[in-house]
């Protein structure tokens, strides 16, 4: 009996010291510590903390800025890159014809293509990957630049990728896919936005460039003061002369191509063709590109002259 009594005395004053936590079963106190475990790694994975002067400096545009803040506000790291998921979800298929040497993006560890026009509301954004994590990313910036002006998109830092917390989600090749994707549409941008205001009917065309010609390229001689076989004369030394000079001009416009001869016309008003292949024709309709090209070469060509001017995709496109 007393040896009974000593045990119930024990088991008593045990009971009283040890907490009560110590003897939940080992199944419950498992979950515990694991939701105490989930919780610790969910503000491990946090994006970081993100001051109004950061933002500021960031300079995304505010469609860029809504998609941010979403960002920012899933729990981890996890969360964020299945969001990426869903974005390559609801991004349409780049037409073939677009997927060109032109708009293919470099240095991305997956296959992305990017095609930018300008619309009266701003640059129009059309791309797509055969990997679904970047082409989530094509998506992102597409909602987030479409329709915005081109100093608008030269303000965005790319910066703002790692304080959207996706930081964790990408590798060194595809945050550098990344940064080379938003360089290839402020490049697209930046062409669309000079082609655009060159060829402007707000003000006169042949007004808008002679600055850039002086800058880029030799100033060629007037046509006037050229060889007097240059126009009007079937010779070939002339003919040479001029199609030298006009190459020289269109400089400016960085084609990969320029095709100029003489097709009839033996009199005062000969007849040429003019044919150029440039990417800065991406967007402009026919008739503002021939506008672009004839304020470049400043009535140096006299007499009917018939323009073929095209963009690199549109001649991969033509039968061979």
């Amino acid at each position: 009996a007393t040896f009974a009594m000593s045990r119930l005395f024990i088991l008593t004053l045990i009971f009283a010291l040890v907490p009560t936590r110590s003897f939940l079963p080992v199944r419950t106190r498992r979950r515990s510590d694991a939701n105490f475990v989930t919780d610790r790694m969910s503000h491990l994975n946090a994006a970081p903390a993100v001051s109004s002067e950061v933002l500021t400096e960031l300079g995304l545009t505010p469609r860029l800025t809504e998609i941010f803040e979403g960002l920012r506000s899933l729990p981890d790291d996890k969360m964020r890159y299945k969001q990426l998921l869903y974005l390559a979800q609801t991004c349409p298929e780049l037409p073939a014809e677009y997927k060109v040497v032109g708009n293919k993006v470099p240095g991305c560890l997956s296959t992305v293509h990017i095609h930018a026009t300008m619309t009266d509301d701003g640059i129009s954004l059309l791309g797509d990957s055969d990997s679904a994590l970047t082409k989530g990313l094509v998506k992102m910036l597409i909602d987030g630049l479409e329709g915005y002006s081109s100093p608008e998109i030269q303000k965005v830092n790319p910066e703002f990728i790692k304080y959207a917390g996706l930081g964790g989600s990408l590798t060194p090749g595809r945050n550098n896919g990344f940064l080379n994707m938003l360089a290839v549409i402020k490049r697209k941008a930046s062409e669309l936005e000079q082609s655009t205001n060159v060829a402007s009917d707000n003000s006169p065309i042949s007004e808008s460039i002679p600055t850039l010609v002086d800058q880029e390229t030799p100033q060629p001689a007037p046509i006037e003061s050229l060889s007097s076989s240059v126009i009007g004369s079937t010779g070939e030394s002339g003919e040479e002369e001029l199609e030298v000079a006009i190459v020289k001009k269109l400089k400016l416009l960085k084609p990969e191509s320029v095709k100029f001869s003489r097709e009839s016309g033996d009199g005062e008003e000969p007849s040429y063709r003019l044919t150029v292949i440039a990417s800065c024709f991406d967007g402009l309709v026919d008739e503002k590109r021939k506008q672009l090209v004839l304020a470049v070469l400043r009535k140096m060509i006299k007499g009917d002259c018939r323009f073929e001017l095209s963009t690199p995709g549109e001649e991969e496109k033509r039968p061979k």
